[in-house]
């Protein structure tokens, strides 16, 4: 932390306020750039220690059970037992005669898995975020490199012969040489370059002195063998400041992999929930066509006894508007069995069963209407443990405290160590030079030392200011997300128990409209009352009352099916509760401590 100095001014006055706001200024100053210098290992274990403390306070509800007889406090104790909802198809649960597949919701989460566009889409990124890992690794590639140059030059100049110059050509020299040059350059992972390089070198000079001893004669060779080396000593040194982008890179590719898990996650929980309304939008076709039944069969009782007394068309017009109302019902329920038929096939984009073919999609597979015991501290400990967005938020931590790493390093003056040894030769022809450099007798080497140091310096302190300010807003973040995902698993969890006692509810709701029903239908056949509009919208309403709880008891079965696989989602752990396998990494925060805990404790296969 940074030390703030308030000093008073020799001034006789000082206001009390004033010297408070500048105390409050100065402290405000130090938090926001003084604490920006906290380096602390950041610990993604310690961080959620709180959560995953205080979620052992939270009690695990009990699901009552599921009534089995007529309960209640206005009636005698029932001896009938209840009905189970049986989930039996409908006899005709589209608009249209077209052809019904019957999939399970395994065979549909696996067809999607395989085919849906928007995951295929998505399964591009991380190959792509993978190139980008090569393109930063490719950085240190060996690099091979040639060249060749012919130079012809004239020039005027004095020489030993002729010590004056002669604008007439007397003072002229001609210079010819012919360079090839080849050899290898590598950048390091210290920071530094190497390069080892072969250089051959043809000379051919003609003018006043060149053709006498001990001059070589013309034409001429030499040739030389080196290696030079540029190695940063301070700035620029080591891998936190040369092989950030790799890391960074390698970090984004992780990212990008848990982005594709997300999109996944998406499209299953997505495609789950359309699975089970298509499950309640069938059986609401069921429920309506025995309602339309019943209600056609008061109609028709009451058609054969016109003419009774008690009965007349007045009676038979009342059964028949509600006959007709339920007809309009039915076709509309119908038509939203088709649309989520639609919309599966969509998600799952099948080549063998495309949005345009006929063919109606119904499910296979009966829903859960048993219950499931989830211990609340179980949950929180595994959504903190399995979530995706934690996991990419770490990620994140660990490019920035790259970031920092780098920066800190370009606070440090450049300081370079440049050195160069190599082998020459001389000779007439190239097999006498190559014959002169063998023998090692010219041997020549550079060292040398650059240093550069900016003033100041406030770019760079800059730029280390905010990697640390980022890293800590990428903490900030990562706390944030710990009381989210809590948050999410607390209420998908109470949306389970909530559901079950919505689902407990509504049976008994059913089992009672069905005694009322049936103790109306029992009083109807032994004391065949009089037949009245009063009795007959009795009967009616019982019909539609007893639809309706029907109605309410498998949506709210459907919503616990789809509860749970909110509840798995909000885990983390939707693609393990459908059976889908990733391959992922199984070590993404790099820098974290020993005691860290991989992300992903299962293993995807690599």
């Amino acid at each position: 932390m940074k030390q703030t100095i308030c000093r008073q001014n020799h001034r006789p006055a000082v206001r009390p306020s004033s010297l408070l706001a500048a105390c409050a200024a100065g402290a405000v100053a130090m938090l926001l750039t003084g604490c920006a210098g906290d380096t602390s290992t950041f610990n993604p274990n310690e961080m959620a220690r709180v959560a995953r403390a205080r979620a052992s306070e939270n009690s695990t509800p009990d699901m009552r059970p599921l009534p089995e007889r007529l309960v209640s406090p206005f009636l005698p104790p029932a001896t009938q037992p209840a009905t189970r909802p049986s989930f039996s198809p409908a006899s005709r649960p589209s608009s249209f005669d077209s052809p019904v597949r019957r999939l399970s919701l395994r065979d549909i989460v696996h067809s999607a898995v395989a085919n849906n566009a928007d995951v295929r889409v998505a399964a591009y990124d991380p190959a792509i975020k993978q190139a980008q890992v090569l393109e930063s690794e490719a950085a240190y590639d060996l690099r091979f490199f040639t060249q060749f140059q012919y130079v012809s030059q004239d020039n005027l100049q004095p020489t030993a012969v002729v010590p004056g110059l002669n604008p007439f050509g007397s003072g002229l020299v001609h210079f010819q040489s012919i360079q090839g040059q080849t050899g290898l350059r590598q950048d390091l992972p210290t920071g530094g370059k190497a390069e080892l390089r072969y250089q051959a070198d043809q000379f051919d000079r003609s003018g006043p002195g060149f053709r006498r001893p001990p001059l070589p004669p013309d034409p001429f060779w030499t040739n030389e063998l080196a290696l030079q080396v540029t190695q940063p000593l301070l700035q620029n040194f080591g891998s936190p400041a040369n092989q950030a982008r790799i890391g960074i890179a390698r970090n984004n590719q992780k990212v990008s992999m848990l982005d594709f898990r997300l999109a996944l996650e998406k499209n299953l929980a997505e495609l789950e929930k359309l699975y089970w309304q298509l499950v309640q939008a069938e059986q609401e076709v069921k429920i309506r066509e025995n309602l339309l039944n019943a209600s056609s069969g008061t109609a028709q009782k009451l058609k054969d006894r016109i003419g009774a007394p008690g009965t007349t068309n007045s009676e038979v017009s009342q059964a028949n508007a509600a006959v007709a109302s339920r007809q309009a019902d039915l076709v509309r329920t119908r038509s939203q069995v088709s649309d989520l038929s639609s919309q599966l096939k969509a998600k799952m984009n099948d080549p063998d069963l495309p949005v345009s073919s006929a063919v109606l999609i119904l499910p296979a597979d009966v829903p859960i209407d048993s219950p499931i015991h989830f211990n609340t501290e179980e949950q929180i400990q595994t959504a903190l443990t399995f979530r995706a967005e934690l996991s990419q938020q770490q990620l994140k931590i660990s490019n920035a405290e790259i970031t920092v790493g780098a920066a800190k390093n370009n606070l440090l003056p450049k300081l370079d160590l440049v050195g160069t040894i190599g082998v020459q030769g001389l000779g007439q022809d190239y097999h006498a030079v190559v014959k002169d450099q063998g023998r090692f007798d010219f041997i020549d080497f550079t060292i040398g030392f650059q240093l550069e140091i900016p003033l100041g310096n406030r770019e760079a302190r800059a730029i280390y200011t905010r990697t640390q300010l980022t890293r800590l807003q990428a903490i900030q973040q990562y706390r944030g997300l710990i009381d989210q995902v809590s948050l999410e698993v607390d209420m998908a969890l109470r949306e389970v128990n909530t559901t079950w006692n919505e689902m407990a509810a509504t049976r008994q709701a059913r089992i009672a409209a069905e005694d009322a029903l049936r103790r109306f239908e029992e009083t109807e056949r032994i004391r065949q009352p009089e037949i009245s509009p009063a009795f007959i919208n009795t009967k009616l309403d019982l019909q539609s009352r007893l639809g309706e709880e029907q109605r309410r008891e498998i949506t709210a079965i459907a919503t616990y099916n789809i509860a749970i696989s909110a509840l798995e989602r909000a885990k983390g752990t939707l693609l393990r509760y459908d059976n889908v396998t990733l391959e992922e990494d199984t070590q993404p925060y790099e820098d974290a401590p020993k005691t860290f805990k991989p992300l992903f404790p299962w293993h995807f296969g690599k």
